[in-house]
Protein backbone atom coordinates (compact mmCIF):
# COMPACT_ATOMS: atom_id res chain seq x y z
CA UNK A 1 0.00 0.00 0.00
CA UNK A 2 2.79 2.43 0.95
CA UNK A 3 4.58 1.89 -2.38
CA UNK A 4 1.50 2.76 -4.37
CA UNK A 5 1.29 6.27 -2.96
CA UNK A 6 4.98 7.25 -3.23
CA UNK A 7 5.81 9.95 -5.80
CA UNK A 8 8.95 8.57 -7.44
CA UNK A 9 9.21 11.58 -9.77
CA UNK A 10 9.75 13.79 -6.73
CA UNK A 11 12.39 11.38 -5.39
CA UNK A 12 14.30 11.33 -8.68
CA UNK A 13 14.43 15.05 -9.43
CA UNK A 14 17.99 15.67 -8.20
CA UNK A 15 19.26 12.67 -10.16
CA UNK A 16 18.00 14.13 -13.44
CA UNK A 17 20.69 16.82 -13.33
CA UNK A 18 23.41 14.22 -13.90
CA UNK A 19 24.96 14.94 -17.28
CA UNK A 20 27.14 12.78 -19.50
CA UNK A 21 27.09 9.08 -20.21
CA UNK A 22 29.70 8.30 -17.54
CA UNK A 23 27.79 9.94 -14.67
CA UNK A 24 24.52 8.34 -15.69
CA UNK A 25 26.18 4.96 -16.06
CA UNK A 26 27.59 5.27 -12.52
CA UNK A 27 24.09 6.03 -11.22
CA UNK A 28 22.62 3.04 -13.05
CA UNK A 29 25.27 0.61 -11.79
CA UNK A 30 24.85 1.89 -8.24
CA UNK A 31 21.06 1.59 -8.46
CA UNK A 32 21.24 -2.01 -9.70
CA UNK A 33 23.75 -3.47 -7.25
CA UNK A 34 23.09 -1.47 -4.06
CA UNK A 35 20.31 -1.40 -1.52
CA UNK A 36 20.09 0.13 1.96
CA UNK A 37 19.96 -1.11 5.52
CA UNK A 38 18.96 0.88 8.59
CA UNK A 39 20.78 1.25 11.90
CA UNK A 40 18.31 2.40 14.55
CA UNK A 41 19.47 3.99 17.81
CA UNK A 42 17.48 5.54 20.64
CA UNK A 43 18.72 8.75 22.23
CA UNK A 44 18.30 9.19 25.99
CA UNK A 45 17.42 5.49 26.40
CA UNK A 46 13.87 5.85 25.21
CA UNK A 47 12.53 3.15 22.91
CA UNK A 48 9.20 4.96 22.48
CA UNK A 49 10.47 8.37 21.36
CA UNK A 50 8.13 10.21 18.98
CA UNK A 51 10.87 12.26 17.30
CA UNK A 52 12.94 10.63 14.52
CA UNK A 53 16.19 11.92 13.01
CA UNK A 54 16.85 10.33 9.60
CA UNK A 55 20.48 10.37 8.44
CA UNK A 56 21.23 9.30 4.85
CA UNK A 57 24.48 11.26 4.49
CA UNK A 58 26.65 8.15 4.05
CA UNK A 59 25.06 7.79 0.62
CA UNK A 60 25.92 11.41 -0.22
CA UNK A 61 29.59 10.85 0.69
CA UNK A 62 30.14 14.36 2.02
CA UNK A 63 31.84 14.61 5.41
CA UNK A 64 30.47 18.13 5.97
CA UNK A 65 26.93 16.82 5.44
CA UNK A 66 27.52 13.98 7.89
CA UNK A 67 28.83 16.39 10.54
CA UNK A 68 25.83 18.70 10.18
CA UNK A 69 23.16 16.04 10.80
CA UNK A 70 25.27 14.49 13.57
CA UNK A 71 25.60 17.91 15.22
CA UNK A 72 21.84 18.34 15.06
CA UNK A 73 21.28 14.91 16.58
CA UNK A 74 23.78 15.69 19.35
CA UNK A 75 21.98 18.96 20.11
CA UNK A 76 18.72 17.05 20.55
CA UNK A 77 20.41 14.53 22.82
CA UNK A 78 22.19 17.21 24.88
CA UNK A 79 18.90 19.04 25.42
CA UNK A 80 17.29 15.82 26.67
CA UNK A 81 14.90 15.43 23.75
CA UNK A 82 13.95 11.75 23.50
CA UNK A 83 14.42 10.71 19.91
CA UNK A 84 15.21 7.84 17.58
CA UNK A 85 18.19 8.15 15.25
CA UNK A 86 17.95 6.20 11.98
CA UNK A 87 21.16 5.90 9.99
CA UNK A 88 21.05 4.68 6.38
CA UNK A 89 23.78 2.19 5.48
CA UNK A 90 24.45 1.47 1.78
CA UNK A 91 24.89 -2.26 1.18
CA UNK A 92 25.77 -4.34 -1.88
CA UNK A 93 22.73 -6.42 -2.79
CA UNK A 94 23.49 -8.52 -5.85
CA UNK A 95 20.33 -10.60 -5.38
CA UNK A 96 18.38 -7.40 -5.90
CA UNK A 97 19.76 -7.01 -9.42
CA UNK A 98 17.30 -9.55 -10.80
CA UNK A 99 14.44 -8.16 -8.68
CA UNK A 100 15.06 -4.63 -9.95
CA UNK A 101 15.22 -5.71 -13.58
CA UNK A 102 11.95 -7.60 -13.16
CA UNK A 103 10.41 -4.57 -11.45
CA UNK A 104 11.36 -2.35 -14.40
CA UNK A 105 9.83 -4.85 -16.83
CA UNK A 106 6.64 -5.32 -14.83
CA UNK A 107 6.17 -1.63 -14.04
CA UNK A 108 7.03 -0.11 -17.41
CA UNK A 109 5.98 3.54 -17.57
CA UNK A 110 6.07 5.27 -20.94
CA UNK A 111 6.30 8.65 -19.19
CA UNK A 112 9.68 7.72 -17.67
CA UNK A 113 12.96 7.10 -19.48
CA UNK A 114 14.73 3.77 -18.98
CA UNK A 115 17.28 5.65 -16.86
CA UNK A 116 14.53 6.96 -14.57
CA UNK A 117 12.89 3.55 -14.30
CA UNK A 118 16.14 1.85 -13.28
CA UNK A 119 16.73 4.49 -10.61
CA UNK A 120 13.11 4.09 -9.48
CA UNK A 121 13.72 0.36 -8.96
CA UNK A 122 16.45 1.23 -6.42
CA UNK A 123 14.24 3.65 -4.50
CA UNK A 124 11.36 1.15 -4.68
CA UNK A 125 13.55 -1.32 -2.78
CA UNK A 126 14.70 1.43 -0.39
CA UNK A 127 11.12 2.44 0.41
CA UNK A 128 10.33 -1.21 1.18
CA UNK A 129 13.27 -1.39 3.60
CA UNK A 130 12.28 1.85 5.34
CA UNK A 131 8.64 0.84 5.67
CA UNK A 132 9.45 -2.69 6.83
CA UNK A 133 12.17 -1.74 9.35
CA UNK A 134 10.98 1.67 10.53
CA UNK A 135 7.23 1.50 9.92
CA UNK A 136 6.40 0.54 13.50
CA UNK A 137 8.57 3.41 14.79
CA UNK A 138 6.95 5.86 12.38
CA UNK A 139 3.48 4.74 13.44
CA UNK A 140 4.30 5.96 16.97
CA UNK A 141 6.20 9.06 15.91
CA UNK A 142 4.85 12.59 15.62
CA UNK A 143 7.86 14.44 14.13
CA UNK A 144 10.70 13.53 11.74
CA UNK A 145 13.80 15.43 10.63
CA UNK A 146 15.93 14.96 7.51
CA UNK A 147 19.18 16.50 6.32
CA UNK A 148 17.68 17.80 3.04
CA UNK A 149 14.34 16.61 1.70
CA UNK A 150 15.32 17.43 -1.89
CA UNK A 151 17.91 14.64 -1.82
CA UNK A 152 16.35 11.38 -3.07
CA UNK A 153 16.58 9.19 0.04
CA UNK A 154 15.49 12.01 2.36
CA UNK A 155 12.67 12.81 -0.04
CA UNK A 156 11.50 9.19 0.11
CA UNK A 157 11.63 9.14 3.91
CA UNK A 158 9.77 12.45 4.13
CA UNK A 159 7.01 11.10 1.88
CA UNK A 160 6.73 7.99 4.05
CA UNK A 161 6.66 10.13 7.21
CA UNK A 162 3.84 12.23 5.80
CA UNK A 163 1.86 9.06 5.02
CA UNK A 164 2.24 8.14 8.70
CA UNK A 165 0.86 11.60 9.60
CA UNK A 166 4.12 12.85 11.07
CA UNK A 167 5.05 16.54 11.10
CA UNK A 168 8.17 16.75 8.93
CA UNK A 169 11.20 19.03 9.18
CA UNK A 170 14.32 19.43 7.06
CA UNK A 171 17.54 21.37 7.61
CA UNK A 172 19.18 24.17 5.66
CA UNK A 173 22.64 22.89 4.68
CA UNK A 174 23.93 25.68 2.41
CA UNK A 175 23.11 29.24 1.44
CA UNK A 176 20.10 29.01 -0.86
CA UNK A 177 19.75 31.27 -3.88
CA UNK A 178 17.44 31.73 -6.86
CA UNK A 179 18.79 29.21 -9.38
CA UNK A 180 15.92 27.81 -11.43
CA UNK A 181 18.12 26.10 -14.02
CA UNK A 182 20.35 24.11 -11.68
CA UNK A 183 20.14 21.40 -9.07
CA UNK A 184 20.38 24.15 -6.43
CA UNK A 185 16.75 25.05 -7.17
CA UNK A 186 15.53 21.73 -5.77
CA UNK A 187 15.91 22.92 -2.18
CA UNK A 188 12.95 25.24 -2.70
CA UNK A 189 11.07 23.81 -5.71
CA UNK A 190 11.07 20.27 -4.25
CA UNK A 191 10.72 21.28 -0.60
CA UNK A 192 8.06 18.79 0.55
CA UNK A 193 8.49 18.86 4.34
CA UNK A 194 6.10 20.80 6.52
CA UNK A 195 8.91 22.99 7.86
CA UNK A 196 12.54 23.93 7.20
CA UNK A 197 14.97 24.98 9.94
CA UNK A 198 16.93 27.90 8.45
CA UNK A 199 20.03 29.84 9.47
CA UNK A 200 18.64 33.36 9.65
CA UNK A 201 16.49 36.17 8.30
CA UNK A 202 18.36 36.34 4.99
CA UNK A 203 17.30 32.79 4.08
CA UNK A 204 13.70 33.52 5.05
CA UNK A 205 13.64 36.58 2.76
CA UNK A 206 15.14 34.62 -0.14
CA UNK A 207 12.84 31.60 0.16
CA UNK A 208 9.72 33.70 0.64
CA UNK A 209 10.71 35.59 -2.50
CA UNK A 210 10.85 32.22 -4.27
CA UNK A 211 7.31 31.33 -3.24
CA UNK A 212 7.84 29.44 0.03
CA UNK A 213 5.35 30.33 2.76
CA UNK A 214 6.97 32.15 5.67
CA UNK A 215 4.93 29.93 8.02
CA UNK A 216 7.01 26.94 6.86
CA UNK A 217 10.33 28.52 7.82
CA UNK A 218 11.73 28.37 11.36
CA UNK A 219 14.85 30.40 12.17
CA UNK A 220 17.02 27.98 14.15
CA UNK A 221 20.59 29.09 13.50
CA UNK A 222 23.12 26.78 11.86
CA UNK A 223 24.10 23.34 13.12
CA UNK A 224 27.43 23.40 11.33
CA UNK A 225 30.57 23.11 13.45
CA UNK A 226 31.85 26.67 14.09
CA UNK A 227 35.17 27.44 12.40
CA UNK A 228 38.19 28.53 14.41
CA UNK A 229 39.92 31.74 13.38
CA UNK A 230 43.66 31.44 12.73
CA UNK A 231 44.26 34.56 10.64
CA UNK A 232 47.17 36.92 11.09
CA UNK A 233 47.06 40.69 10.67
CA UNK A 234 49.14 41.01 7.48
CA UNK A 235 47.89 39.39 4.27
CA UNK A 236 50.39 36.91 2.85
CA UNK A 237 48.57 33.59 2.43
CA UNK A 238 45.46 33.79 0.24
CA UNK A 239 43.03 30.89 -0.12
CA UNK A 240 40.67 30.77 -3.11
CA UNK A 241 37.43 28.85 -2.48
CA UNK A 242 35.95 27.64 -5.76
CA UNK A 243 32.28 27.20 -6.61
CA UNK A 244 30.54 23.86 -7.10
CA UNK A 245 30.23 22.33 -10.55
CA UNK A 246 26.81 23.89 -11.19
CA UNK A 247 28.17 27.43 -10.87
CA UNK A 248 31.71 26.74 -12.06
CA UNK A 249 32.04 29.48 -14.71
CA UNK A 250 33.47 31.88 -12.13
CA UNK A 251 36.17 29.39 -11.13
CA UNK A 252 38.26 30.22 -14.19
CA UNK A 253 38.26 33.88 -13.15
CA UNK A 254 39.26 32.94 -9.60
CA UNK A 255 42.12 30.87 -11.00
CA UNK A 256 43.26 33.81 -13.16
CA UNK A 257 43.14 36.09 -10.12
CA UNK A 258 45.23 33.62 -8.10
CA UNK A 259 47.81 33.57 -10.90
CA UNK A 260 47.96 37.38 -10.90
CA UNK A 261 48.39 37.65 -7.13
CA UNK A 262 51.02 34.90 -7.09
CA UNK A 263 53.15 37.06 -9.37
CA UNK A 264 52.97 39.78 -6.69
CA UNK A 265 54.61 37.37 -4.23
CA UNK A 266 51.49 36.23 -2.39
CA UNK A 267 51.10 32.58 -1.45
CA UNK A 268 47.98 31.49 -3.34
CA UNK A 269 46.22 28.18 -2.70
CA UNK A 270 43.14 26.83 -4.49
CA UNK A 271 40.52 24.89 -2.53
CA UNK A 272 38.06 23.03 -4.73
CA UNK A 273 34.39 22.51 -3.99
CA UNK A 274 33.75 18.82 -3.17
CA UNK A 275 31.75 18.26 -6.37
CA UNK A 276 34.14 20.16 -8.68
CA UNK A 277 36.25 17.78 -10.80
CA UNK A 278 37.46 20.20 -13.49
CA UNK A 279 41.14 20.46 -14.37
CA UNK A 280 42.65 23.91 -13.96
CA UNK A 281 45.87 25.45 -15.29
CA UNK A 282 47.69 27.40 -12.61
CA UNK A 283 51.04 29.13 -12.32
CA UNK A 284 53.86 26.93 -10.96
CA UNK A 285 53.77 28.74 -7.61
CA UNK A 286 49.98 28.42 -7.16
CA UNK A 287 49.00 25.31 -5.20
CA UNK A 288 45.85 23.26 -5.61
CA UNK A 289 44.99 21.84 -2.23
CA UNK A 290 44.57 18.09 -1.85
CA UNK A 291 40.98 16.96 -1.50
CA UNK A 292 41.55 15.17 1.80
CA UNK A 293 42.59 18.36 3.63
CA UNK A 294 39.93 19.24 6.18
CA UNK A 295 38.40 22.69 6.23
CA UNK A 296 39.95 23.27 9.67
CA UNK A 297 43.46 22.43 8.47
CA UNK A 298 42.89 24.39 5.27
CA UNK A 299 42.16 27.56 7.19
CA UNK A 300 45.05 27.39 9.65
CA UNK A 301 47.38 29.49 7.49
CA UNK A 302 44.79 31.49 5.54
CA UNK A 303 45.06 35.24 5.99
CA UNK A 304 42.42 36.06 3.36
CA UNK A 305 39.68 34.10 1.62
CA UNK A 306 38.63 35.10 -1.92
CA UNK A 307 35.53 33.40 -3.33
CA UNK A 308 32.58 33.96 -5.63
CA UNK A 309 29.34 32.31 -4.51
CA UNK A 310 30.08 29.31 -2.37
CA UNK A 311 27.84 29.04 0.69
CA UNK A 312 30.85 28.45 2.92
CA UNK A 313 31.57 32.19 2.94
CA UNK A 314 28.84 32.67 5.55
CA UNK A 315 30.56 30.27 7.94
CA UNK A 316 33.80 32.15 7.31
CA UNK A 317 32.26 35.57 7.82
CA UNK A 318 30.50 34.41 11.00
CA UNK A 319 33.88 33.26 12.33
CA UNK A 320 35.40 36.68 11.58
CA UNK A 321 37.61 35.59 8.68
CA UNK A 322 38.82 38.09 6.11
CA UNK A 323 36.61 37.40 3.08
CA UNK A 324 36.24 39.20 -0.24
CA UNK A 325 34.11 38.19 -3.21
CA UNK A 326 34.91 38.36 -6.90
CA UNK A 327 32.19 40.30 -8.71
CA UNK A 328 32.40 39.14 -12.30
CA UNK A 329 29.09 40.70 -13.33
CA UNK A 330 27.31 37.40 -12.68
CA UNK A 331 27.43 37.37 -8.91
CA UNK A 332 24.02 36.18 -7.65
CA UNK A 333 22.07 38.98 -6.02
CA UNK A 334 22.03 37.03 -2.75
CA UNK A 335 25.85 37.33 -2.65
CA UNK A 336 26.13 40.91 -3.89
CA UNK A 337 27.36 42.59 -0.73
CA UNK A 338 28.71 46.00 -1.65
CA UNK A 339 31.05 46.01 1.34
CA UNK A 340 33.06 42.94 0.22
CA UNK A 341 32.31 42.42 -3.52
CA UNK A 342 34.85 43.73 -6.02
CA UNK A 343 36.12 43.28 -9.58
CA UNK A 344 39.43 41.47 -10.16
CA UNK A 345 41.35 44.75 -10.48
CA UNK A 346 39.76 46.13 -7.32
CA UNK A 347 40.60 42.94 -5.41
CA UNK A 348 44.24 43.12 -6.48
CA UNK A 349 44.46 46.75 -5.34
CA UNK A 350 42.83 46.04 -1.96
CA UNK A 351 45.18 43.14 -1.32
CA UNK A 352 48.21 45.27 -2.18
CA UNK A 353 47.21 48.05 0.20
CA UNK A 354 45.92 45.58 2.83
CA UNK A 355 42.44 47.14 2.80
CA UNK A 356 40.16 44.25 3.78
CA UNK A 357 36.59 45.32 4.71
CA UNK A 358 34.27 43.62 7.20
CA UNK A 359 30.55 42.89 7.10
CA UNK A 360 27.94 42.13 9.78
CA UNK A 361 26.61 38.57 9.57
CA UNK A 362 23.85 38.29 12.17
CA UNK A 363 21.24 38.48 9.39
CA UNK A 364 22.67 35.32 7.83
CA UNK A 365 23.51 33.28 10.91
CA UNK A 366 21.17 33.75 13.86
CA UNK A 367 21.90 32.46 17.32
CA UNK A 368 20.86 28.82 17.67
CA UNK A 369 17.47 28.24 19.27
CA UNK A 370 16.70 25.60 21.89
CA UNK A 371 15.47 22.56 20.01
CA UNK A 372 13.28 21.58 22.96
CA UNK A 373 11.02 24.45 21.98
CA UNK A 374 10.16 22.54 18.78
CA UNK A 375 10.78 18.88 19.50
CA UNK A 376 10.11 18.42 23.20
CA UNK A 377 8.01 15.29 23.52
CA UNK A 378 7.19 15.40 27.20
Amino acid sequence: MMLEIINFKSILRCKLYSSGIFNKLKNVIYALIYNIDLRILNNNANANANVIVFDSTLILRRDDYRKLICNFNSELENEGVKSTYIKVIPVVYLKGLFLKIMWVINNYDSQLSLYEQILSSYYYQAVKVIDNKAGSILSNATKTITFCDAHPMDNAFTQISLKYNCITYTLQHGFYVHSDNSINSEVYSNFISDYMLVWGEATVEILVGLGVSVQRLIISGSFKTPLKTYQKRNIKNIKFFLNGSHTADANILLIELSNTLSLLDYNCIIRRHPDDHCKYKVMPNVLIEKRDVSIEDSLMNSDLIIAHSTGLIFDLLSSNYNVMLLDDGNLPSEYSFDEISFTSDELVLRVKIQNIPKIKTNKFMSKKIKLRSIFDNN
